[in-house]
């Protein structure tokens, strides 16, 4: 039994197996027992937490170290040192110190087992894992760590016992000898912190093993190399050297472009390495030779780009509203106009992404990155990480993706046709819409002809008017509804002035007091048409004259001004045939 835990795992359990087809039966528990614990997931990096359960799946889980407290435990005790197997003795020893600090014999056991897991590792006596190329030494970082670990929580800070240092050191002449960059790096992190070697000693064989990297080795390899030597001249206060070191670390992220030759990877590595370089010391005109070059790769990267079509018929729906409106007044359209579209609720849009993450697991573990219409990177979506467990910027960026579908099933297949059949019938106005607008809680003082005139050009179909008009008037309209509820949409600076949030500040510090007056799936709708990136981000687009002329039509803005009108419209619903509908009749009865 000289491979790794998986290998001895599994011969373990043919062995219990045996054991069990020939009737004995203790001895079948026994080896189940140590397949169980050698089955046990250690985490090298998490001192804290070092083991978790290898399997986790329907609410059932493989075994972890609480299982075998107390009396158990006891028994392991007394026999961890006769264990034939250094793999054994290692997680054995290890898992009994983990639960009770008394069994720290059982602890002394696993450093010494670590070592020799490591040191057999070395002169290939314990063979590495199938995982693993066959000159890999990667498999010595985990035995080290935790060799380290225990003697730290052993020891005195600087009582480390020989057999720690010297495989230490040997694993780290191997991997310098050996050219292995990130077993190194670990290694030399380790040696570092536990003070078994020296910072000048690690900063100089750094600098030497990543100067003298042959051509086609990974440049993600030696730019940690690279970083530990910066790290450790840092440490040394040699900032001149530290400073090189960095810049050295940089050129190996651009060396990354050298895999592609896509100009957006290519614009990504170069992002990357003028984001290292920039806040080093003489650099300037680095910086500004990979600006140049950033935009170049950029300009190149929107011939990248593609699009794609899916058919999608949406001629039942647009039948179907084209005859809704037929004969119709004015105020019963404007009324349906609103209430015959409906975008999901914040809790359905996360049930519909997380129903598509688990049918698309592969898909919803990529990031992603956004491009604008330059070529530049805009934002970015996180991926759902590992433990199932999404952000909330990972459930707004899905919902972002599925709302643009569903906008423009909208638009197409029911608020176009409907404007449509409005606009055959009635020359809308700005006269027309007005007396909703001066009705409206959601207009503030002095803004209800801004709003008239926006609703009159939606109407229209002059949507490059209406957005300049309406979207802009979103964010002043949320701040005075908060203040008529009495809440202070304001903000003070660090010199005492007073000024107003903008609308990103407001969906932060003030989302609960608009929540509790429009409700959470409104305020969530918002964020993710209006604020949120990469979403379409709206009022930031047009109140920045970031939208070309064709943007003006695209369905997530027209979906925009839809949105804005409904949000007028809904304080008067509760009076909407007594005093809203008499209004607006009067003013379109002449054209009917």
């Amino acid at each position: 039994m000289d491979q790794d835990d998986y290998a001895i795992e599994n011969q373990l359990r043919a062995s219990a197996k045996v054991a069990a087809d020939a009737g004995d039966a203790d001895r079948a528990n026994a080896l189940e027992l140590f397949a169980s614990i050698m089955s046990i997931a250690v985490r090298p990096d998490d001192e804290a937490n070092p083991f978790a359960a290898k399997l986790v799946m329907d609410g059932r889980r493989s075994m972890i170290p609480d299982d075998i407290v107390g009396e158990q435990s006891a028994i392991l005790a007394e026999s961890v040192e006769t264990l034939p197997n250094p793999h054994l003795r290692a997680k054995v020893g290890d898992i009994l110190f983990y639960n009770s600090r008394k069994y720290w014999k059982a602890a002394a056991t696993a450093i010494d087992a670590y070592c020799e897991i490591a040191r057999g590792r070395l002169d290939d006596t314990i063979h590495p894992s199938p995982f693993r190329p066959a000159d890999s030494i990667m498999d010595v970082i985990e035995p080290l760590a935790r060799a380290a670990a225990l003697t730290r929580l052993t020891r005195k800070r600087d009582d480390i016992p020989a057999i720690v240092r010297q495989t230490l050191r040997a694993c780290y002449d191997a991997a310098l000898a050996g050219c292995h960059y990130v077993v190194f790096v670990k290694i030399s992190e380790l040696g570092v912190w536990y003070r078994i070697l020296e910072e000048s000693q690690v900063a100089h064989d750094a600098e030497e093993l990543a100067r003298n990297a042959p051509p086609g080795t990974f440049p993600e390899a030696i730019k940690r190399v690279w970083i530990i030597a910066a790290s450790s001249h840092e440490r040394l206060a040699n900032k001149d050297h530290a400073n090189r070191c960095r810049i050295e670390a940089a050129e190996q992220t651009l060396k990354m472009r050298e895999d592609s030759n896509q100009p957006a990877v290519k614009a990504h590595w170069t992002k990357v390495a003028l984001g290292e370089m920039r806040r080093l010391s003489g650099t300037r005109d680095r910086v500004q030779q990979l600006r140049d070059e950033l935009r170049t790769f950029q300009m190149a990267a929107q011939d990248d780009f593609g699009s794609f079509t899916t058919p999608m018929d949406l001629s039942g729906p647009r039948g179907e509203i084209e005859a809704l409106f037929v004969g119709i007044s004015f105020a019963d359209a404007c009324i349906q106009f609103y209430h015959m579209s409906e975008a999901p609720s914040k809790q359905e849009l996360r049930d519909i992404v997380l129903d598509l993450a688990r049918k698309h697991p592969l898909t919803a573990m990529i990031s992603s990155s956004h491009y604008d219409a330059e070529g530049r990177e805009a934002a970015r979506a996180p991926a759902m990480p590992s433990d199932g467990s999404p952000s909330e910027e990972w459930f707004k960026a899905e919902a972002a993706r599925y709302m643009d579908v569903v906008m423009f099933q909208q638009v197409q297949g029911k608020i176009e046709p409907a404007r449509l059949s409005i606009a055959e019938r009635i020359s809308i106005q700005e006269r027309h819409v007005l007396p909703i607008a001066e009705a409206s809680l959601f207009v503030p003082p002095e803004r209800e002809a801004l709003f008239a005139i926006g609703f009159a050009r939606m109407f229209q179909g002059d949507y490059a008017t209406a957005v300049h008009l309406l979207l802009p008037q979103l964010e002043n309209s949320l701040r005075h509804i908060l203040m008529l509820s009495n809440r202070d949409p304001s903000k003070i600076e660090q010199d005492l002035i007073q000024g107003d949030r903008a609308l990103s500040q407001l969906l932060e510090v003030n989302r609960r007091e608009l929540e509790a007056i429009l409700g959470e799936d409104v305020v969530h709708e918002i964020d993710i048409l209006f604020n949120f990136k990469p979403g379409p981000a709206l009022r930031n687009e047009a109140a920045h004259g970031k939208l070309p002329w064709g943007a003006f039509f695209h369905h997530a803005t027209i979906f925009g001004c839809w949105f804005i009108f409904g949000l007028t419209c809904r304080p008067l619903f509760h009076v909407w045939r007594e005093q809203i509908a008499p209004l607006l009749t009067a003013e379109t009865e002449a054209q009917l």
